[in-house]
């Protein structure tokens, strides 16, 4: 039989069935005098053998223990393997889909964990606002930094903590302000705009300085990341209010 004709048997491509050849795990049948390779029967049942353990999930590496093992020693270890691999696979295929589920249930963005769903209803607005887009990247990049080498609860801690902050209603009017202002904005009326965010949330940063949640937060500042303040979204005095902020806080 020709490479083609095995391929197709098989239910393979002749690349498939060449990178075998080339990995080792099927020899390369001898050639005719017409330069094709020829395979026999051996070869056939080799390669439908191959094609049966590929759909099991059997790494190519893996392959030749088996079928070139009469008695079959290493199957059991191998299988075990493979059971354990695909529970895992499953798992992780049910949580997806439980994750979507929720998803479709409750219209929430498909982007967003649900801790950083949450984080992102704390800091609020983010739908409201004329700078929508700005405050969704700023506390999506905030909010990633703040949870690398910890766990989803800590952001859920600080989305608690700041939701606190927002139900009394400072960080709304500083918002409001913040966007309203324009950018000829008089160095007294740039100063009030930052003194609003600061009325807000430096209670907050006080009360909790000596927490882990505090040093986290006393972290980021040391983070190498892009300086929101330079964002050609906000105007010069919107970049201002933040640079202020940045050196009070």
């Amino acid at each position: 039989m020709r490479s083609k004709e095995v391929a197709e048997l098989a239910g393979v491509s002749v690349r498939t069935l060449r990178h075998y050849h080339q990995v080792g795990v099927l020899p390369e049948p001898g050639r005719g005098t017409n330069g094709y390779r020829t395979y026999e029967l051996s070869h056939v049942a080799r390669l439908l053998r191959i094609r049966t353990l590929a759909e099991l999930g059997v790494p190519l590496e893996r392959m030749a223990a088996l079928l070139d093992d009469p008695a079959d020693t290493a199957s059991a270890d191998l299988l075990a393997d493979l059971e354990t691999q695909l529970r895992e696979r499953i798992a992780h295929l049910e949580g997806q889909l439980r994750r979507v589920s929720e998803l479709r249930t409750s219209r929430a963005r498909p982007d967003l964990t649900p801790a950083l769903a949450e984080f992102l209803a704390a800091v609020g607005g983010v739908e409201e606002s004329g700078l929508a887009d700005l405050e969704h990247d700023a506390s999506v990049l905030l909010a990633r930094l703040y949870e690398a080498g910890g766990t989803p609860e800590d952001l859920h801690e600080l989305a608690a903590v700041l939701n606190d902050v927002r139900s009394r209603g400072e960080y709304d009017d500083f918002a409001a302000r913040f966007e309203a202002l324009p950018a000829d904005a008089s160095e007294a009326d740039v100063r009030g705009v930052a003194d609003a965010f600061i009325a807000a949330f430096g209670p907050m940063l006080t009360q909790h300085a000596d927490t882990a949640m505090g040093g986290r937060l006393r972290q980021l500042r040391e983070q190498d990341v892009p300086a929101v303040d330079l964002d050609p979204r906000l105007n010069d005095a919107q970049a201002a209010v933040l640079r202020l902020i940045g050196d009070t806080l």
